[in-house]
């Protein structure tokens, strides 16, 4: 009996909890033009261009540009950049030195490594009207 009451209990709170967490909303770019993550809708009867900032991990970021036709959605074309990163040092080695005596070794600097960022969310900066379609937009690189 105690078991069920505590499953309800802990039932009746997570409810609660979802209940009073914000709603996602989506960003209204333009009139007409809403974003939310990495889609845009388009409730206009015009072509729009929307220019955004992809945030990414490793603290990369990246320019895109998704053309959305009139009353339609689209997705924002979310990859990002590999970087460069120092990567991790190696200790000092304890060894058996040329004169004898044991010492430390340091091994050098650490070599770097190249690391694949993802993307984490969007600042999208604004919208124009676009009727050239998606030809018009850069290749994003």
């Amino acid at each position: 009996m105690k078991q069920r009451f505590t499953v309800a209990v802990l039932g009746a709170a997570f409810a609660a909890l979802v209940a009073a967490a914000p709603a996602a909303t989506a960003q209204q770019v333009v009139p007409g033009v809403d974003c939310h993550r990495f889609t845009c809708t388009n409730n206009t009867d015009d072509p729009y261009r929307v220019d955004a900032l992809v945030l990414c991990t490793e603290g990369a970021s990246a320019r895109r540009s998704v053309w959305i036709p009139p009353r339609e959605s689209a997705d924002l074309p979310a990859w990002c950049p590999t970087v460069t990163k120092l990567g991790t040092p190696e200790p000092p080695r304890w060894e058996l030195q040329a004169d004898g005596t044991y010492g430390y070794t340091y091994p050098g600097p650490p070599k770097p490594e190249l690391v694949q960022t993802f993307p984490m969310s969007a600042n999208f900066l604004g919208a124009e009207i676009d009727r050239d379609g998606p030809s018009a937009l850069s290749s994003g690189s």
